[in-house]
């Protein structure tokens, strides 16, 4: 049976990659993740091109230029199986084996190892920091490489090849390209130029040598790069060098553009293009580019540092030299069969006409128009292809051409945007790339690309072509289409949008709940990346409507929500008016609760809910600014809280009636959804949210209608009655002390004692003191409440309380209160007389307890009378104390 790394390379080499060596090495890169794999070999990822493993290195003291780390894309990982370098200061002497200029001196030709080390330790780490100086790591690495390029050795020596491979690319890629270079000094810019210099010297030696050195020649790239950081810094600098004095007025390589000379002469430029012809560096890229079997990739790697400073190129010496090959390139990729699309050297085909068309524009402008053409056609080409990895290079480079069509920094050579869209609109290049592995992540990012800039040209019929791939498809693929269309309708008309959910539609009749959640995930991105207020509102629309659908699962109900709210949130995309008419379209649900007869079209848990978010959110975001007009809009024209306390009634009822003769309960299904708890809590805590932002206080009549409903009333069950305790608890603050009053001596101390529970308890417990304290019977003391006059509202009830409750917990805390506010909370005036009081309260106690007991014809309220008199007087009075033993209550019968 085959492994899964033999799978991985058996699915690889389907997919067009031809390389089994490159495979396992990719495969091992990423280890063994198929996509990691993918994204090496199409050169997504780096890593795969290097020689050598990255190996971990850390930062090292020493002057340099520094950089944030914010352009830094491979920092040290991994070990590459090499010592640990020595300390810099250890680097001796004796090492040196070239002198200053890069001459070859003495017999041994060693390449300063520990100065690579040293070097790799200070440029691949976040916080970096490379020298400039001839004198250190950087320069004698250049130096040491340029002299055993010169002896045809660069490649033989492991150290060498190491630095010119991995360290020194990386290296310049941070001296020439990072935002960091605007911070540094003048100094380090002439040190860098420096650095520069030694670059070339070594790249004019090594491409005299075969192989013809691709990597190297794209740092030359970039060193010849006039729009890089580096360079545009120093665009005003002069020639460091009098050129004409070397080659002759007329026979320089590189001079200034008459049109720039005097603002921005580009002469450190036109020093490194004229030291590389001094060095002979155009000579051997002649006499390279003649060679009869001269490979495509190294065509494109010698002419592309020749493109990027083409305008700084003097046409009469080096034009005669590169017309030839102008004309030969576009022949040799016009001849192109299509069995050739699928070799893997013609990836460098694109970077090729690319620097053609620099060239061009420079010396044959007649010929940009084809050369155009060319890069277009040959792309089309490739993605028309069955192989994998000629499609990914043709999508990814047609990306790139899209990029560099609508970035804000102009491109020289970019193609115009009219002209690219037209070609992908002509050729159905959309069409044609889905096509494709539409199940690789890579891929599909790359057809994004396409499909945002059509945006607004892709036909209806494109559409339902693109919608139509996802049929059937798995997980994976339908994200992807769904991916792709997200990013299309950004940019979609109206009619676009209205196709696209007509689609949808369409497809939520048919498909699975599970295809239904990414539909609605689908749905919400296209909301919220939307860029027109147009579209914003139609998705909302959408998925109002969609959360309505009275056969919807709870699960996809709270989803189609949770997509609405997010876009509601967002304060900088949502008009208020847009928030405002959402409110009022969840206060019509709830309206319609209390006329409606059948369960199943009641929708007011949901609204309940969005109206307590959107209202919550439209507070948040205006927070700052005190801006609570929301809430009381709602207050003064929707009359909410009646509207709340109705509608709780009118839910209550119909839980009821649904219930039947089983009896109401928290898990009662009142609408074949939602449970009577969910109701219940949707109810309490949007009316405690809205009392509390709206600083309202909760009239009598409201007051009476919660209590009625859940406490008093006929059917109610003991969640009904637990919740609404509870919830008077917590909001007395939310009642004003008329209220308050009102409600506990017209409602609290008509409950029953003996079916008072602990949640009851605590809210006759927190009302007894506040009726208490408004009508100055108490008075607070700090943290302590103290009796200022012992005929306390209530006191009876809690007499009652300790002497009927069943629960031994709920009857000890009413005996302890009626120890607190008898004896020991009194006021000091009070306590002066403490015997008196003592014998008043214990004749009150048997007085009490003769009552009971003459009532009931039992002993057990006798004894909860005693136990509180016996509490009470070793408490107050140890000296009375007797010895009355209780039963517990546990032992107690009637």
């Amino acid at each position: 049976m085959e492994t899964e790394e033999e799978q991985h390379m058996t699915t690889l080499l389907c997919m067009g990659f031809p390389d089994p060596v490159a495979i396992r090495k990719a495969l091992r890169l990423a280890k063994n993740d198929i996509n990691e794999a993918v994204a090496l070999l199409t050169n997504e990822s780096p890593g795969l091109g290097y020689g050598y493993e990255p190996m971990e290195s850390g930062p090292a003291p020493g002057p340099g230029p520094g950089g944030d780390g914010e352009t830094n894309t491979r920092s040290g990982s991994g070990t590459g199986g090499f010592d640990p370098p020595p300390a810099y200061h250890d680097v001796v002497e004796g090492e040196r084996s070239n002198d200053e200029n890069g001459n070859c001196s003495g017999g041994n030709m060693e390449f300063p190892t520990t100065n690579l080390y040293e070097l790799e330790s200070r440029v691949f780490t976040d916080h970096w920091s490379i020298p400039y100086k001839r004198e250190e790591s950087l320069g004698k690495c250049l130096i040491a490489s340029t002299c055993l390029a010169r002896l045809g050795l660069a490649d033989a020596d492991e150290n060498c090849k190491r630095f010119i491979d991995r360290c020194m690319p990386e290296a310049f890629k941070k001296l020439l390209t990072s935002s960091a270079v605007h911070k540094w000094g003048t100094e380090i810019h002439e040190g860098i130029y420096n650095m520069l210099m030694l670059l070339v010297d070594l790249v004019a030696e090594r491409v005299k040598q075969d192989p013809i050195p691709v990597g190297l020649m794209g740092v030359l790239t970039m060193a010849f790069n006039p729009d890089n950081e580096y360079h545009f810094k120093n665009r005003m600098k002069s020639c460091q060098r009098n050129w004409a004095e070397v080659f002759g007025e007329d026979s320089m390589f590189a001079v200034s553009p008459s049109s720039s000379y005097q603002k921005e002469p580009h002469g450190w430029l036109v020093d490194l293009v004229n030291r590389f012809g001094e060095m002979g560096g155009f000579t051997a890229i002649q006499t390279k580019l003649n060679a009869e079997e001269i490979e495509i990739g190294s065509v494109s790697a010698l002419v592309q540092p020749l493109g990027v400073c083409a305008e700084y190129l003097n046409s009469s010496l080096v034009q005669p030299m590169l017309d030839p090959v102008i004309h030969k390139m576009i022949t040799y990729v016009q001849n192109l069969e299509e069995k050739d699309l699928k070799d893997k050297r013609l990836v460098s085909i694109p970077d090729l006409l690319s620097a053609i068309k620099l060239l061009c524009m420079r010396f044959q402008r007649e010929l940009v128009t084809v050369v155009d053409h060319l890069r277009l056609d040959i792309l089309l080409r490739m993605l028309k292809t069955p192989h994998f990895s000629a499609k990914m290079n043709s999508l990814k480079e047609v990306t790139k051409l899209i990029e560099e069509s609508t970035v804000s920094k102009t491109v020289k050579n970019a193609i115009d945007t009219d002209r690219l869209l037209d070609w992908l609109v002509e050729n159905s290049v959309l069409s044609i790339a889905l096509e494709g592995n539409i199940d690789q992540a890579q891929y599909c990012d790359r057809i994004k690309g396409i499909i945002e800039l059509l945006g607004s040209k892709l036909s209806l019929d494109e559409l339902s072509k693109i919608w139509r791939i996802q049929a059937g498809q798995s997980s994976t693929v339908i994200e992807n289409i769904h991916t792709i269309i997200a990013a299309a309708a950004v940019k979609f008309n109206f009619d676009q949008l209205s196709h696209l959910f007509v689609l949808i539609q369409k497809s939520w009749e048919v498909e699975s709940d599970r295809v239904r959640q990414k539909l609605l995930s689908l749905i919400g991105r296209i909301g919220r990346e939307a860029r027109s207020e147009a579209t914003t509102c139609k998705v909302l629309e959408v998925l109002w409507d969609l959360a309505h659908l009275p056969t919807l699962p709870i699960n996809l109900v709270q989803q189609a929500l949770e997509e609405h709210l997010t876009i509601l949130s967002d304060a900088y995309a949502v008009k208020e008016t847009v928030k405002r008419n959402y409110i009022i379209k969840c206060i019509e649900d709830i309206k319609k609760s209390s006329q409606q007869s059948n369960p199943q079209a009641v929708w007011v848990v949901p609204a309940l809910r969005q109206l307590h978010e959107i209202t919550r959110s439209f507070i948040k975001q205006t927070y700052q600014k005190q801006d609570k007009s929301i809430i009381q809009d709602l207050k003064k024209n929707f009359e909410i809280v009646k509207l709340i306390t109705g509608s709780l009634v009118s839910c209550h009822r119909l839980a009821v009636s649904v219930a039947g003769q089983g009896g109401l309960s928290g898990s009662t299904l009142v609408d074949g959804r939602y449970t009577y708890q969910e109701y219940l809590e949707g109810h309490l805590k949007f009316l405690a949210f809205f009392l509390q932002e709206a600083s309202l206080y909760l009239v009598w009549n409201r007051a009476k209608e919660v209590w009625e409903c859940l406490v008093s009333g006929m059917d109610v069950c003991e969640l009904d009655r637990e919740m609404c305790f509870e919830w008077f608890t917590k909001g007395q603050h939310d009642l004003e002390s008329d209220v308050q009053q009102q409600l506990f001596k017209e409602k609290i101390l008509k409950l029953e004692p003996y079916e008072i529970t602990m949640v009851g308890f605590n809210l006759f417990k927190t009302f007894f003191e506040n009726v208490n304290l408004s009508d100055h019977r108490l008075k607070r003391q700090g943290t302590q409440l103290c009796v200022e006059r012992l005929d306390l509202a209530g006191m009876d009830f809690i007499w009652r309380i300790a002497m009927e409750s069943p629960d031994e917990e709920i009857a000890n805390e009413a005996i302890q209160l009626i120890i607190t506010y008898s004896y020991i909370n009194l006021n000091p005036k009070m306590k002066k007389d403490s015997v008196s009081l003592h014998k008043k309260f214990i004749a009150d106690c048997y007085k009490r307890s003769q009552a009971a007991s003459s009532a009931l014809g039992g002993p057990t309220l006798t004894h909860a009378v005693t136990r509180a008199t016996k509490m009470l007087t070793a408490t107050a009075m140890p000296t009375v104390a007797t010895s009355v033993q209780s039963p517990s209550r546990g032992q107690q019968s009637w």
